[in-house]
């Protein structure tokens, strides 16, 4: 009886060995497969991880690009603004303008607007709101400077006028002429003949003269100081 209880209690414990071994190999399994799992999915994240942060710095470096073009692009344009406006702005010069007198004599009447003279064919006081110059009968009469003949006309005050546009606003009447050698809208230079003088009959009882008026921006002015003589 003792021998057959031994032999229970020898094979109790061989059985419980072998159970506890199979518990351990596959408890060393499962944690195995654990770790296994475990490595791979820190490998995956890992890699995850570098694939966003390399996407991140393509776009970081993308946006500097931008913003790096947009700095270059605001410099241009601010140094074209710069040299627009450090450039000065500076008056077309406009060229001097020669005069001439229209005729070789002396001034025997001059001009005035305000205060009157005595006239010998009317035999009164009045204004003289131009200037008369003495010259020989059907003497050559010229243009006082470069400009366009505006107009051409016959009075019955002072026979043959003709009127010049010398531009800037000046606007010249050449008064008692007998003849012209100018059409209309023709460009004369200064000293350019325009015609022969005949004394005009409105004022035939002084010496022989041509008679000449301006205006300058619509105003009646004296010729001399139109001129610059």
């Amino acid at each position: 009886m003792q021998y057959e209880s031994h032999n229970k209690k020898t094979n109790n414990s061989f059985y419980i060995i072998i159970a506890v071994c199979a518990i351990a190999i596959g408890l060393v399994s499962y944690l195995a497969v654990v770790k296994t799992d475990t490595k791979n999915k820190n490998k995956n994240g890992n890699d995850s991880k570098n694939e966003l942060s390399s996407d991140t710095s393509a776009y970081n470096s993308s946006e500097e690009d931008i913003i790096e073009d947009n700095t270059v692009s605001s410099e241009n344009t601010q140094v074209t603004k710069n040299t627009v406006s450090d450039v000065p702005y500076e008056e077309p010069k406009q060229e001097k303008q020669t005069f001439v007198m229209p005729t070789k004599g002396n001034i025997i009447k001059g001009f005035s607007d305000t205060s009157l003279q005595y006239d010998k064919t009317y035999g009164d006081l009045r204004m003289h709101k131009g200037i008369d110059i003495s010259c020989e009968n059907n003497a050559q009469i010229v243009s006082a400077s470069k400009g366009t003949i505006s107009d051409i006309s016959d009075t019955a005050e002072y026979g043959k006028v003709i009127t010049i546009d010398h531009g800037n606003g000046l606007i010249v009447k050449y008064c008692g002429l007998s003849s012209v050698c100018v059409t209309k809208g023709e460009e004369v230079s200064a000293g350019t003949l325009i015609g022969t003088n005949k004394n005009p009959t409105c004022e035939c009882m002084d010496e022989n003269h041509i008679h000449i008026e301006c205006t300058l921006n619509g105003e009646t002015v004296s010729p001399v100081s139109a001129f610059g003589f």
